[in-house]
């Protein structure tokens, strides 16, 4: 899986080697709406690739990370703004099979064109 690394650097959260969704996003440098409306159109794939629902509140105790609480959101250490709501996390599979339904991104174009290259 280390394609990703090639196309594009990903700050995945501490220990967990997960992205949120927004974090996808960003990756994609797509509209949130357009992640989120793809994981609704595609659930089941997604799921079987890893994609799982959790409460960051939950996260941060599940991991003893080091935080501080602010007014919504937990601040990480590295800098990350972790929600208190419930997040949708991506493993790398699940990051690029993303990569693979989306159809407007140049990002997931690459994506596309690295696995393509891939030696399986």
């Amino acid at each position: 899986m280390e394609v990703l690394q090639r196309v594009k650097g990903l700050l995945l959260l501490p220990s967990l080697e997960m992205a949120t969704l927004k974090q996808v996003a960003e990756f994609y440098e797509v509209k949130l709406s357009v992640i989120t409306m793809l994981v609704t159109n595609n659930r089941d794939e997604l799921n079987a690739d890893g994609y799982t629902v959790v409460k960051g509140k939950d996260l941060v105790t599940q991991n003893n990370w080091v935080t501080e609480n602010m007014n919504g959101y937990i601040l990480l250490e590295n800098g990350y703004r972790l929600p208190y709501n419930k997040q949708g996390l991506f493993p790398k599979r699940a990051i690029l099979c993303v990569g693979m339904l989306l159809r407007d991104s140049v990002v997931a174009k690459e994506v596309r064109t690295q696995l393509h290259s891939q030696k399986w």
